[in-house]
């Protein structure tokens, strides 16, 4: 009786897409932007009428907002790239 056991090939190469995950990527950036953000009003001279926390606040959420387009750009030229 002949053998039918298949023949062993060698096994077959995948290719894995390694693909970022574009939510770390934007949430990274926007906490970045944000410390930056606040770290530059800081070292930047006073401005009268407001006060302290109300402009870190305003240059922190334009950080934020900045920050999370720029991590959410990087995450898709990262994601094209793979």
């Amino acid at each position: 009786m002949p053998d039918r056991s298949p023949s062993p090939r060698p096994p077959a190469r995948l290719k894995v897409r390694r693909a970022p995950n574009v939510w770390a990527f934007v949430a990274t950036g926007a906490v970045v932007g944000f410390v930056l953000g606040a770290v530059v009003d800081l070292f930047t001279p006073a401005t009268p009428g407001y006060s302290t926390v109300t402009t870190v606040a305003y240059f922190g959420a334009l950080g934020l907002v900045v920050g999370a387009l720029a991590g959410g750009a990087l995450a898709v030229l990262l994601d094209r790239r793979s």
